[in-house]
């Protein structure tokens, strides 16, 4: 599952502020948007910082949790090529781990073992 997208500073600012505007104006979303946005412009870089500074770090942690994610997926992505890739020259296909043959041959081998092992008894 991909990590959550950042917030951005607004949309902190949204999330704290977004329901009192909407209670004191009474108004719709669309209203309450437009007024929040208003507000947002008009405060100084000071009052701003605390929202910048919870972007920042929600930045970082969706960077770092981006960059596990892909390392992830590329560890993934390296097996499944060890997986799928061809045999080195000389190798026996069947009696390679890989491939659905070799797991074939594998499953019906130790099932022919198992019956010779019974009929013995």
């Amino acid at each position: 599952m991909p990590p959550q997208r950042a917030k951005s500073a607004f949309m902190y600012y949204q999330s704290d502020h977004l329901a009192e505007i909407k209670r004191s104006m009474g108004g719709s979303m669309g209203e309450a948007m437009t007024a929040l946005s208003a507000q947002w412009k008009s405060l100084t870089a000071a009052q701003k910082r605390p929202y910048l500074e919870r972007e920042q770090a929600d930045r970082e942690r969706y960077n770092r949790e981006c960059a596990e994610a892909d390392a992830a997926a590329y560890k993934a992505q390296q097996e499944r090529l060890a997986m799928n890739s061809m045999p080195d020259e000389g190798e026996d296909i069947r009696a390679s781990s890989r491939g659905a043959r070799g797991r074939v041959d594998a499953e019906r081998a130790e099932r022919e073992a198992y019956e010779r092992q019974r009929k013995k008894e």
